[in-house]
């Protein structure tokens, strides 16, 4: 018996025009294990760099639910995305960045790190790494509402919070003495990750341990399918 698809989902990203397919790779892997959580659910994923991605994804979608695979609400999540999808845009869901259970997953892959590296835990000083957009407010209150929670969820010696294109600057980050583990507020593992903010830690002497960026997170599925889940739910109660 075929299954009876009650929901249409996209996980969406911005992408990168000059590599897209990466994300597109990475964006539809996770949309897979997402659908195999949820029951009744069509689930897609794409990035609005890859050419054609979007509009394949929309020829499935019906009342979609829409997940943007980001760090904030801004100019992706109120303008770019809407634009793209057109005038039939389901609902656009909180970012995961935004997420409030992120900081709970965040908390877990810290103290996944610490035990390898036989860091104690309030021996150990945290540092929170951000892009940081002096355009978009929206991405900064998301890092301190993240950087708030994530604080109440440890037990640490020192919370230290710097950014790539913002103040505080993460390469002036320095002095950062003992035990340290750098935790990214990075949805994937573009440029941000690979380039910018290692050589802002390496400019800030920074040595201690990195956590991943949230594409790595092994809650990640659950992360996307709860608040799919609940969104459905309600949609189906109104």
């Amino acid at each position: 018996m075929a299954q009876v698809t009650d929901h249409h989902a996209l996980i969406d990203a911005a992408g990168k025009p000059s590599d897209s397919g990466a994300m597109e790779t990475t964006l539809y892997g996770l949309a897979a294990q997402v659908f195999a959580s949820l029951r009744g659910w069509a689930v897609y994923g794409a990035t609005l760099a890859a050419p054609g991605a979007i509009e394949r994804a929309k020829a499935g979608l019906e009342r979609s639910l829409i997940f943007p695979f980001c760090r904030a609400p801004g100019w992706f999540v109120d303008m770019c995305l809407p634009n793209r999808l057109g005038p039939d845009t389901g609902k656009i869901l909180v970012p995961l960045g935004c997420d409030p259970g992120l900081p709970a997953h965040s908390r877990d892959m810290l103290l996944k790190i610490r035990p390898l590296g036989g860091l104690d835990a309030e021996e150990t000083a945290v540092l929170l790494a951000a892009d940081g957009s002096p355009r978009c407010p929206e991405s900064s209150d998301a890092v301190r509402q993240f950087s708030v929670a994530l604080k109440r969820q440890l037990l640490t010696r020192c919370f230290h919070l710097g950014y790539v294109k913002e103040l505080p600057l993460l390469r002036d980050m320095t002095g950062i003495d003992g035990p340290a583990i750098c935790v990214p507020f990075f949805a994937a593992g573009g440029g941000h990750v690979k380039h910018e903010a290692p050589e802002a830690l390496t400019q800030a002497g920074f040595s201690g341990a990195g956590v991943p960026s949230f594409i790595r997170y092994s809650g990640l599925v659950g992360l996307v399918a709860l608040p799919l889940e609940r969104a459905g739910r309600d949609r189906r109660v109104a």
